[in-house]
């Protein structure tokens, strides 16, 4: 009799599992993922950044998720790489709801635009249905120049991290302190 009520009570169990059935998380384009001081974060599994360069996108797509993996620490090598206070970035991704990719590519644009951080974020919401190709286009970073190039490949050596599986399959130089691709006119 023990053993029947123990059986019923583990296929009950069972059933009401989360991993199971159509009620999965990963079954879902978004899920939480991190918690910060009580805050969840969801990551967009269908994440698709549109940058109009594909190499470029699959790089901020693997960000994207490896970040989601390892949020906590994603948020500490993206305040050290851009040097920027952790509420800064709390405020992004909680507030604003963005994708970690999406985090990294509006500091990259600060950083290399030299644009304040509130211009690029008004770019950002106005243009970001139509991809982060619109959003670089419209602050003058079009595909193909020295400032697009430069946006892809000048990447803070912390963040380089949140894509290891890319790098061994392209050729790009890794971190700011190369100087490769840089060359050319202004």
């Amino acid at each position: 009799m023990k053993r029947i009520a123990i059986v019923v009570l583990l296929i009950s169990f069972l059933g009401t599992c989360p991993a199971q059935g159509k009620n999965s998380h990963h079954n879902s384009p978004d899920y939480p993922v991190g918690n910060v001081n009580g805050m969840i974060f969801k990551l967009n599994h269908q994440y698709s950044p549109h940058t109009g360069d594909s190499d470029f996108d699959s790089l901020l797509i693997e960000i994207n998720r490896t970040a989601g993996g390892r949020f906590q620490q994603y948020i500490g090598d993206i305040c050290t790489g851009f040097n920027i206070p952790q509420e800064k970035v709390m405020m992004m991704i909680y507030q604003e709801k963005m994708q970690p990719a999406d985090v990294f590519m509006v500091l990259q644009l600060v950083r290399l635009s030299g644009q304040p951080y509130q211009k690029i974020m008004k770019h950002f919401r106005q243009h970001k249905r139509k991809g982060w190709g619109a959003v670089a286009l419209s602050l003058g970073f079009k595909p193909g120049s020295r400032k697009f190039i430069l946006l892809r490949q000048d990447v803070p050596y912390v963040i380089w991290n949140y894509a290891v599986v890319w790098q061994e399959n392209h050729s790009w130089n890794k971190g700011s302190k190369s100087k490769k691709g840089s060359k050319g006119k202004r």
